[in-house]
């Protein structure tokens, strides 16, 4: 279309594409003249330079910042050990920058005040730009919450998890570094550190059994109780006729293992 009509008075044509990409459409539309087809067009050309990770990484922060609504001091070393370890990697362009915040919009308000910012933002990482370590993670929810190296010979251990959670990656380095942040029990296998878990479950941690399947379900199981639901007993516990109504209501709701959300409570609330 410039080439039939650009020769117009005073007007100047600014064209913005990618050349790889344009010089082989053009290629396969006019074979005899390849690349040398876009220089009758084209008077002069210039290439973007690539974008700084880090300004991507700065932007990515900052509207994390903004939709969750401010990160807090009290979560924010968490979040940005997982950013580094999961997120930043992936990150190389502005695009990759908007696909990301695209699809935390929609993700993060599912679940908001339910799962652990930092491990969300992580695992949302791996399920856009790592889909085959996020499927082998959502299917092995044993052996990555509940790993020991009881479990798996000293020696050939570490290549079974890495058949396992890594086998069509090529850095697995790198993604066992990510994996041992979301779930520390791993390093009993790839390394040589013992983690308890005391606070996977208070913290609502991707690694606490009772709470990954909020990250990958985006919603709260019908068997557990949510945060919001705590707040109506903690925020005023001296309350005993309204606390004992909960408790009591509870128990005509069950559960799929035959218990009632009666435990369900029970356990929230210790």
């Amino acid at each position: 279309m410039v080439k039939s009509v650009g020769r117009l008075p005073n007007i100047i044509y600014v064209l913005s594409f990618d050349r790889e990409l344009a010089e082989r459409v053009v290629a396969e539309r006019f074979p005899s003249e390849g690349p040398r087809y876009l220089e009758k067009i084209v008077q002069a050309a210039f290439e973007l330079p690539a974008p700084i990770e880090q300004d991507a990484h700065r932007i990515l922060i900052a509207n994390i910042d903004a939709l969750v609504g401010g990160i807090g001091e009290h979560r924010l070393l968490n979040v940005m050990n997982m950013f580094h370890a999961a997120v930043a990697p992936e990150i190389r362009t502005p695009r990759d920058v908007a696909r990301y915040i695209n699809a935390l919009t929609i993700t993060w308000p599912a679940v908001e005040g339910e799962v652990d910012l930092g491990d969300f933002i992580a695992i949302e990482a791996l399920r856009l730009f790592q889909p085959s370590i996020y499927r082998a993670v959502r299917d092995n929810q044993a052996l990555v919450c509940d790993a020991t190296r009881e479990q798996y010979d000293r020696d050939k251990g570490a290549e079974r998890l890495d058949a396992v959670l890594l086998s069509k990656v090529s850095d697995k380095q790198r993604y066992r570094d990510a994996l041992v942040r979301l779930f520390p029990r791993l390093d009993s296998i790839w390394g040589n550190t013992i983690h308890g878990g005391s606070r996977f479950d208070k913290d609502r941690r991707i690694a606490s059994a009772r709470h990954f399947q909020i990250y990958f379900r985006m919603s709260i199981d019908s068997d557990t109780v949510s945060r919001r639901d705590l707040a109506r007993i903690l925020d005023n516990p001296a309350d005993t006729t309204a606390v004992g109504a909960i408790l009591k209501d509870a128990l005509n709701q069950p559960r799929r293992d035959g218990t009632t959300r009666t435990v369900a409570w029970l356990e929230g609330l210790n």
